[in-house]
């Protein structure tokens, strides 16, 4: 079953709502889901999945896209080129492709660093892709996506056509936990938030220099924390630190 997509919405509705007109405020809330399916299709699921989607009401479905996946080693030649023969594009591509196809828009949720990606020294036994990500990596790879996926990108799988436009963009998801970035804490300290700024800043530049009209999405932070010291930072303590409020 679709999980229903509760924090990144909230904040891209918050951002839009910003510049909207008074009609425009009074729309309905925007509805959107986010399933494994929509990026894996495993068991060629996901065409089903989005049909459910769209028939609860959808218009926006969020799909993980992985740097990892993307880019397992590293890139040679121009990074910001989504073109670039170390780029493995398909299966995002057919995701992309299809959730047009049901009339939905994407948000891409991108995240997971390659090996390549990391920093050096990743304890043994965390989660990989997530220790200290290269965040000017990470932008580069930004900018490529957004290109790519700017609306006006020939589709290598459909000559004459161009691949679907995507304005909405998540910078990795739930950063205060250790299943996604780490360290969460350093000599007793949080770690993470500074570590998630960089990433969100390179990511805001790759991504918006490629269109104004572009959104930039915050990951949505696990609602839940443990003591300083835990594997999952509490959501308020992690929003002072990333926003350097003491």
């Amino acid at each position: 079953m679709a999980k229903l997509l509760r924090l990144s919405p909230a904040v891209a509705l918050i951002a839009l709502a910003f510049s909207a007109s008074p009609a425009e405020a009074a729309r309905p809330l925007t509805t959107g889901f986010t399933d494994t399916y929509f990026a894996t299709n495993a068991g060629g699921q996901r065409p089903a999945r989005l049909q459910d989607a769209r028939a609860a009401g959808a218009n926006i479905v969020r799909i993980d896209l992985s740097w990892w996946a993307v880019a397992d080693q590293p890139t040679p030649g121009d990074a910001t080129d989504p073109g670039n023969p170390g780029y493995n594009w398909g299966a995002i591509d057919a995701s992309a492709r299809d959730a047009a196809a049901h009339g939905l828009s994407v948000l891409f949720n991108v995240f997971r660093a390659p090996p390549w990606g990391e920093g050096p020294g990743r304890p043994a036994g965390l989660e990989p892709g997530t220790w200290r990500p290269n965040a000017g990596a990470y932008g580069l790879f930004a900018k490529a996506a957004a290109r790519r996926y700017s609306g006006s990108y020939p589709d290598p799988a459909q000559p004459g056509r161009n691949l679907p436009r995507v304005r909405l963009w998540e910078a990795w998801n739930e950063p205060n936990i250790v299943q996604m970035i780490n360290p969460q804490w350093e000599g007793g300290q949080p770690a993470s938030p500074a570590i998630y700024r960089s990433l969100v800043n390179a990511f805001y530049a790759g991504v918006k220099s490629v269109s104004s009209s572009n959104i930039v999405i915050a990951g949505g932070m696990s609602p839940y924390g443990d003591p300083p010291g835990g594997e999952r930072m509490m959501p308020a303590l992690f929003a002072r630190q990333f926003f350097c409020l003491g």
